[in-house]
């Protein structure tokens, strides 16, 4: 009894350790963020800042051609305001774009062939003369729709998106 015992439980033992393959994966959950309470926070400016500090132009009194340069250069190279939103939008257009593979997609396809067929041919019984022609004209259509759908069950195409755009 003994014997059969352990021979079950080594028996088991690949098929716990097969199925504890397919456990799904745990995600680390973000730490909790600490509240502020309300009357710690002030709503008004500093004084620093109510006195105009600092300066639109404060680099210039460190006199440093170097630093007006780079400066110089930033600012002129910075992107306004209508850039940046169009960056955006763009950057949400594509993350639209990788999130559409979730979804299921829609294939349509047509064909159309028109063939003459020859009295001389393999199809030469079957083809009847007509007007000036040594046999009929044949005209195949054919029209498909496919909708083909990806079934995510192990997550891969959500983590290809997730890799692609970043946590939501």
């Amino acid at each position: 009894m003994k014997l059969i015992l352990n021979k079950s439980v080594l028996a088991a033992l690949p098929l716990a350790i097969a199925l504890a393959g397919c456990a799904p994966s745990h995600e680390v959950a973000n730490p909790p963020q600490q509240q502020i309470p309300a009357s710690h926070v002030s709503m008004d400016l500093p004084a620093a800042v109510k006195n105009g500090w600092p300066q639109t132009d404060w680099w210039k009194d460190y006199h440093d051609p170097q630093l007006n340069n780079l400066i110089q250069r930033a600012l002129a190279n910075a992107p306004d305001m209508q850039i940046a939103e169009q960056r955006i939008r763009l950057a949400e257009a594509q993350a639209r774009m990788s999130q559409a593979n979730l979804g299921p997609e829609m294939d349509f396809s047509a064909d159309i062939e028109r063939q003459r067929m020859s009295a001389e041919g393999l199809m030469g019984p079957f083809a009847t003369d007509t007007d000036g022609n040594t046999g009929p004209w044949y005209t195949n259509g054919t029209f498909g729709l496919t909708a083909p759908l990806d079934l995510d069950l192990w997550g891969k195409n959500r983590a290809l998106v997730k890799a692609r755009i970043g946590p939501s």
